[in-house]
């Protein structure tokens, strides 16, 4: 995030960008970036959010920041009673935090994210020597003509969603867009061709194996470009969803497209169609596909994107290992590691 916010009433009314959805009884922490000075105006670097209730996943949020060398981070309780031991809540995350060399230099409280909602400051840490200049009071400001969100949609971007349930719905199954029939052929079809590319043994481990795997993948990604692409939400036709499930349907062959993808071009081209097969498609290809849309997310800088499609891949199968791998990157602000892992 390379937008300079001020604190803390920007950072509130940012929020609900930094996450994809407007949060509700929760703990969000804002980081500065590792390698910025502890000031007001820092660059902004990895944003985490917990249930209120756990405890388990503020100190578990905390250890994640502390590991990729965070030092300062701002916090923020969202929930509709500031006095159901929220001010409790306060004084120890700044005192779990000195746990982790983290200053937190003071915690503010607000209802819900809205425009001219007001905000009040819940404790302070003393250690904060500019403490003094953070508003202890005020109003949430504008959040639809914020600077995060004005960046947002200037970026081509998507306006956060309400809430948790509706970012998710946004990448859930949507039954009946085709006959069962059809869908089932589509995925017999992307296997019997895996398993043609990738042979009965180990093929793709080998050089000439992933020389196989590549040269067919790319195929498939030269003929979404002769055909237009599909920059929107939905395929142009059922061949669309055919290609885009042979390039899902297995993890080499997934790993392939993830290596192109890393490309603007490719990631604008893959991400409405990686978006049609998750609505379409369930299992593998499922999660192979919100998989790759995380990833052109990021590429896009879409990132409100990125947690709903691994979430919903995780909800399809916790066991998933690239999901898992990506989560927890995801959850330490280490987009890099995203990135780097596709190369």
């Amino acid at each position: 995030m390379t937008e300079t916010l001020s604190v803390p009433g920007d950072l509130i009314a940012s929020i609900p960008v930094f996450l994809g959805f407007y949060p509700g009884e929760s703990l969000v922490m804002v980081a500065l970036d590792p390698g910025e000075p502890g000031n007001t105006r820092s660059r902004i670097g990895p944003v985490t959010r917990a249930d209120v209730s756990d405890m388990e996943a503020v100190s578990a949020t905390l250890g994640a920041l502390g590991d990729i060398g965070v030092t300062v981070a701002f916090g923020f309780l969202i929930g509709e009673d500031a006095d159901c031991g929220m001010t409790g809540i306060a004084t120890m995350l700044c005192a779990e935090a000195e746990k982790w060399n983290i200053l937190v230099p003071a915690v503010w409280w607000v209802p819900h994210i809205m425009s001219g909602i007001p905000y009040r400051m819940l404790t302070v840490n003393p250690r904060s020597r500019d403490a003094v200049g953070h508003r202890r009071t005020g109003v949430v400001p504008d959040v639809a003509t914020g600077a995060a969100m004005r960046a947002l949609v200037s970026a081509e971007g998507v306006l956060p969603e309400l809430n948790r349930r509706e970012s998710l719905e946004y990448f859930a199954r949507r039954p009946g867009r085709l006959p069962d029939t059809t869908i089932a052929r589509i995925v017999v079809d992307a296997e019997s061709w895996a398993a043609g590319v990738l042979g009965e043994g180990p093929t793709g481990e080998d050089a000439a194996g992933r020389r196989t795997v590549e040269h067919r993948t790319v195929a498939l990604l030269d003929g979404i470009r002769c055909s237009g692409g599909t920059g929107g939400e939905l395929p142009e036709s059922e061949r669309m969803l055919a290609v885009a499930a042979k390039l899902t349907v297995r993890a080499q062959v997934r790993d392939v497209v993830l290596g192109h993808v890393l490309s603007p071009d490719v990631a604008r081209l893959l991400a409405g169609l990686m978006l049609a097969a998750a609505r379409t498609f369930s299992g593998e290809i499922r999660c192979n596909a919100l998989c790759v849309h995380a990833v052109t997310s990021i590429v896009c800088g879409r990132t409100t994107r990125i947690w709903p499609a691994l979430r919903s891949s995780h909800d399809e199968d916790p066991g998933h290992r690239l999901t898992g791998l990506l989560l927890s990157a995801y959850r330490r602000g280490r987009f890099d590691l995203i990135l780097e892992s596709c190369r």
